[in-house]
Formats: C-alpha cells, sequence, structure tokens
C-alpha cells in the first residue's frame, strides 16, 4: 500500500509524541521512553503491526512495569503476548540509584479475577502467583468465583497449595489527636464494594461489564467497544461497577474441514456469535444480536473469524446507542 510509510510515520509521532512522553530535542540522553499511556493509545489506533510496536518497545523502552494490573490493561487494549513481554523487558524508568527494587505484594484474589477476565493465560497467573505469592487462602467458595471467571482446574489446585503470604503492614504513622467522640449516623453507607444503579434502558447504560466468552471473542469485544464506542461506554473489570451486563457465546470453526465440507462457495460462516446486554442484576434484557463473519460479496474468499464477528456485534450496538 503506497500510503503504508505515512500511516507507519504518524503512528510513530502518536505513539511517541502522547502526553506526557514528547520528543526530546537531541541530547546525550536521547528520546524518552514510551509511556503507558502512548502504547494504549497506539494499540487503538491499530495502524502498527505487532512487530513495528514491538520494535519501537525494544529500541525506545518504557518508563512503566508491568505489573497484574498494568497487563490487564494493555490485554483490554488487545495487546498481544509478545508485546507485552516486549515491555515487560524494557523498563528504563528512573529508579534511584543503588536502591533496591521494592517487593511487590502477594496477588490477591480480585487481582487474579481481573486477569482471568481479560484472558491472561493460566501459566502467566501461575508465575505471578509463584513469584509473588497470594493473599488468601483457597476456599470452596473462592475456587468457584475464580472458575466462574475462566480458572480452569489445574490453576485453581495449584493456587490451593500456595499458603496464604503475609500482607507486607503498612509503615508506622505519628498517634492522631484524640477527637471527641462522634454521634452515630444511622443513614451512613455500609462497607462493601459500591454497587452501580440498575437501570431499565439501553440508553442510560454507561459501564458495562463483558463475561467470558468461547473463542475469546468477549476480549475482542472488548477492544472494538474501547475502539468504537469510546466517548459513550466504558468497559469496566470489576462486576459491581457496572451498570449493565453482556454475555453471549461463539464458535469458530477452523480446519480445512469447516472450509470446503458441502459449502466451499462461502455460504456459511466460520465463526458466529450472539450476546445479549442485561441489567446489572442480569433479570432483564435491554438488548440482543447476533452475527457471523461471512462477507456477501467474497464469501468464502475473505474472512474475519471471531475479530469480524466482534466488529460486526458492537457496530449493531452503535447503532442501538444512536
Amino acid at each position: 500500500m503506497r500510503n503504508r510509510p505515512i500511516l507507519t510515520m504518524l503512528l510513530a509521532l502518536a505513539l511517541f509524541c502522547a502526553p506526557g512522553l514528547g520528543l526530546q530535542t537531541a541530547s546525550a540522553q536521547g528520546p524518552k521512553p514510551i509511556t503507558k499511556q502512548g502504547l494504549i493509545d497506539a494499540l487503538r489506533i491499530g495502524g502498527l503491526t505487532l512487530q513495528e510496536l514491538v520494535q519501537f518497545v525494544r529500541e525506545r523502552g518504557v518508563d512503566f512495569q508491568v505489573t497484574p494490573e498494568v497487563e490487564a490493561e494493555l490485554r483490554t487494549a488487545a495487546a498481544q503476548r509478545e508485546l507485552i513481554d516486549a515491555v515487560r523487558t524494557s523498563f528504563r524508568g528512573a529508579a534511584q540509584a543503588g536502591a533496591p527494587p521494592a517487593a511487590a505484594a502477594p496477588l490477591s484474589k480480585s487481582e487474579i479475577v481481573t486477569l482471568l477476565q481479560v484472558g491472561t493465560p493460566a501459566s502467566r497467573i501461575e508465575q505471578l502467583a509463584a513469584e509473588r505469592g497470594i493473599s488468601f487462602a483457597m476456599t470452596p467458595e473462592i475456587g468457584r468465583e475464580l472458575e466462574a471467571a475462566g480458572a480452569g482446574k489445574a490453576l485453581i489446585d495449584a493456587l490451593a497449595q500456595r499458603p496464604a503470604a503475609p500482607v507486607p503492614a503498612a509503615a508506622p504513622t505519628a498517634a492522631p489527636v484524640a477527637a471527641p467522640a462522634a454521634v452515630p449516623d444511622a443513614a451512613a453507607a455500609p462497607a462493601g464494594p459500591r454497587l452501580a444503579p440498575n437501570i431499565t434502558s439501553l440508553r442510560d447504560m454507561k459501564r458495562i461489564y463483558i463475561e467470558k466468552m468461547p473463542s475469546d471473542l468477549d476480549q475482542f469485544i472488548r477492544a472494538e467497544i474501547t475502539k468504537k464506542l469510546r466517548s459513550r461506554l466504558s468497559v469496566v473489570l470489576v462486576k459491581e461497577e457496572a451498570d449493565a451486563l453482556m454475555v453471549g457465546t461463539g464458535e469458530n470453526r477452523t480446519g480445512t474441514g469447516a472450509q470446503i465440507t458441502g459449502r466451499y462457495l462461502g455460504l456459511h460462516d466460520n465463526a458466529t456469535g450472539a450476546v445479549s446486554v442485561t441489567d446489572r442484576t442480569g433479570t432483564q434484557v435491554l438488548w440482543s444480536s447476533e452475527a457471523g463473519d461471512r462477507s456477501l460479496f467474497w464469501g468464502a474468499v475473505k474472512r474475519g473469524g471471531p475479530r469480524k464477528v466482534a466488529d460486526r456485534l458492537v457496530s449493531n450496538l452503535k447503532k442501538a446507542l444512536e
């Protein structure tokens, strides 16, 4: 494509000139490392290939470290494992000379749930648990919660074999001056997660939580929503913070048999998906749609798989919100 070099240059400028990053003038220090937001913006724009992004990261470095939370953000923006591994080994932050790296806190249950929801491989979660430990003791209830988030039996068994690590104590602070006893407030809100309000109309939806789906369809939908509905809808990774839920199923036929068995003219879909948006309680369906990856004009010549299905589903959702 003749415009490819120009597009690559513009994307590179967007990546390195993101807010808080910028390009330095010629100096002994060289250009600044890439910021997390600059990398996420480049992923959402989608004009650079995986190999180009990996090359930029390795050449310039990054100014942030890959924690479970950061890894979840990158995966939500459709970052692939090769890019995340490159970011993990390219940290060039300004650490204090001679200062040992801060010990990472044990992995919490909510962190593991978040990593599962964004499709982090079980092997990576086991590695994090081995490096940092876990802050909880496995119980049948926690096991069921992790299984609902996408954990397999092997991962649950591996976590169950690890004892709960002590959480680092907070730095001591000066004792506060005693204050007069406050009168109990009967209207005070109880402790616990702040639940989003329940909605009855799709147009009232502001924050959506996407359940795990087959063929990684949920990850593709999450990336498409971030790209097409960024100013209208936010994807959250904690279920209690959402005012709407998306549930669904998908199928992706692979292999030669799926391509030519009696339907080689492209009159069927190799990948399909069906989703529903419900209220926060999951009891009222606000919207439903289904889509496939077949092209009406190109048939079997042009397929898109789950990524194309997600593109069409989110386009249908966008029309419903207009």
